[in-house]
């Protein structure tokens, strides 16, 4: 598919090669759930953006960066089910209970190991940090409209709960929780354990009218459309529609799920500011979270008998030796820039990089110093030099590097 993951524009906005690249990646991760699920005789269908892209665009929304699938309740449990056996390496299924993964709610996501894939509340690099396509549950909802508030609210406050249990208060900023509603989450932490709190949340998630339920709702996962019904009667049929360079199954009522979703004029485009992406994402389609993820916090994991080298010498050099630089003393400093060639900086001279050439390659513990590392890393993969790893003194930066690169 050479000529799908060129740069494009469409609707005037421009989608970067790359981007390309990562969704081609997450076309077959929809693939990879297809097979399953024909297989085993279980239902999936495209909803929101996915949904909208496939109706207004035939693919993606040019400005959307992921894949968001709905499957009934019965066919979701039995899908976490059989997915161990059936996924084979790089394919796999993170559980909505895992600590590998950021709780987004209660949803699955399907990820390719052999790539890069992380939000900004992902723990950058941990485990399974691939490029993913999210898979939420369809399930019932209550006729009483008071009735349906109170569960909705009761899920949102074990929701919130949960993710105060496995991530820690840093995560009160994300969430927006008052100080009132932050205290009783507190307590209820303390009192309930992490499987009580999960037990509770999959009850609330399951209840809704036993007889006559005209409803169905979609809980599983974090925004202003967990408060929405949607007709059960909508999901009782598949329909295929073009989903660029495959078909995608979307719901028989699939034109008032989206005027239910996204109002009734979901075929208008967004004024050009709001089209943007709506993940602060770092991917990278070709090469695996591992590889990065040793790169980052490999730094300092040094043998005995390597010696260190830092390529760049400007400010991040300083942040690593005013906190690191007694105990992980460098012995060659490298610089890109001819003109910091032969001064000396902490006692060390600078050098340029041609001189790693003449140093035995099995001994060197290159990390490199620089914002612009991935350019530096491509630089020293040319050069021979495949194993480096990467100082940066501020996690957030490397989101902000990566998500540059998105953009068309």
């Amino acid at each position: 598919m050479e000529s799908f993951v060129q740069k494009e524009i469409r609707a005037g906005y421009s989608i970067s090669a790359k981007m390309k690249r990562v969704w081609e990646k997450q076309i077959d991760l929809v693939k990879v759930l297809e097979k399953i699920c024909d297989k085993y005789n279980l239902t999936f269908f495209a909803i929101y953006g996915t949904l909208l892209g496939a109706i207004r665009h035939e693919g993606y929304i040019p400005w959307d960066d992921d894949i968001d699938v709905v499957m009934p309740r019965r066919d979701f449990e039995k899908l976490k089910k059989i997915a161990v056996n059936e996924l084979k390496y790089p394919y796999v299924l993170v559980p909505e209970r895992s600590k590998i993964d950021f709780f987004s709610g209660g949803l699955l996501r399907l990820r390719n190991d052999d790539t890069l894939g992380a939000d900004m509340w992902d723990s950058v690099f941990r485990q399974h940090n691939g490029i993913w396509i999210d898979i939420l549950a369809l399930d019932k909802a209550f006729n009483n409209d008071w009735i349906q508030k109170k569960k909705v609210k009761y899920i949102l406050f074990i929701q919130q709960s949960i993710v105060l249990k496995l991530h820690g208060p840093k995560t009160r900023i994300w969430m927006n929780i008052s100080n009132s509603r932050w205290k009783k989450i507190n307590i209820v932490c303390k009192i309930l354990s992490l499987r009580i709190l999960y037990l509770l949340l999959n009850l609330l998630f399951r209840i809704g009218n036993i007889i006559g339920s005209k409803y169905v709702g979609i809980y599983t996962h974090f925004g202003e459309y967990q408060n929405q019904r949607l007709y059960k009667e909508d999901f009782k049929d598949i329909e295929k529609k073009t989903f660029e360079y495959i078909s995608i199954p979307v719901p028989k009522g699939y034109k008032r799920v989206l005027e239910m979703t996204m109002g009734s004029d979901y075929m208008q485009y967004p004024d050009e500011e709001s089209r943007k992406p709506h993940h602060q994402a770092i991917f990278d389609p070709e090469c695996s979270y591992r590889i990065w993820q040793n790169r980052f916090y490999g730094v300092f994991q040094i043998s005995s008998e390597k010696v260190i080298v830092l390529f760049g010498t400007g400010q991040m050099l300083d942040d690593y030796m005013q906190k690191y630089g007694s105990q992980y003393m460098p012995k060659y400093l490298i610089d890109n820039s001819e003109e910091k060639w032969g001064k000396e900086k902490y006692g060390i001279i600078i050098t340029g990089p041609g001189s790693l050439i003449n140093l035995p390659k099995e001994n060197l513990h290159i990390i490199i110093c620089n914002i612009y590392y991935r350019q530096i890393g491509k630089q020293l993969e040319n050069m021979g030099f495949s194993e480096y790893y990467i100082y940066v003194q501020n996690k957030t930066w490397i989101i902000e590097d990566f998500m540059k690169d998105n953009e068309g």
